[in-house]
């Protein structure tokens, strides 16, 4: 059975405070069609509030039930252990966070809370991270192209 696509609304408030909607869509359509709707509901919601309508943006989700990458969360997962990836954009001054939940500290320096960059699967994520991969790179929120990862390192947060 396929995921239905998500078109998230955010709506800020007069205390610049902002909240979501989710309109759920079908599959099938290209992504210029989940754009149109994404306009056209946009301008609906937008006259039903009192706020601003800030942002529209479309969520494609991807099932992984019948894949094999771990069927079973390991006995010590945990969503506050958490590896911090710090990666520098093309334009100065400006990065992008990357938290990974249920960090597996196998891949820290020990005695330490970094992150072993010489570890075989965090570089294959560095590379990817600095490189992209399958045509697709990742970016800052502002769409610069990353760089290089400035820093790495286990931390602990509470769940959000």
């Amino acid at each position: 059975m396929a995921l239905a696509i998500a078109v998230h609304f955010t709506i800020t408030d007069a205390k610049n405070k902002s909240s979501t909607t989710t309109v759920h869509v079908p599959t099938g359509f290209s992504l210029a069609q989940y754009l149109e709707f994404g306009t056209a509901m946009g301008q609906i919601i937008a006259d039903l509030s009192d706020g601003v309508l800030t942002g529209i943006s479309v969520s494609i989700p991807l099932s992984l039930s019948g894949a094999t990458i771990r069927a079973v969360a390991d006995i010590v997962a945990d969503i506050a252990k958490k590896g911090l990836l710090i990666a520098g954009s093309a334009i100065g001054g400006l990065f992008a966070r990357f938290n990974l939940p249920t960090y597996d500290e196998g891949h820290t320096v020990a005695n330490t809370d970094e992150i072993d960059m010489a570890d075989s699967d965090v570089a294959a994520f560095v590379a990817v991270l600095e490189g992209g991969a399958g045509g697709a790179s990742p970016c800052d929120l502002r769409g610069n192209n990353l760089t290089d990862v400035l820093s790495a390192r286990e931390i602990f947060r509470k769940f959000q």
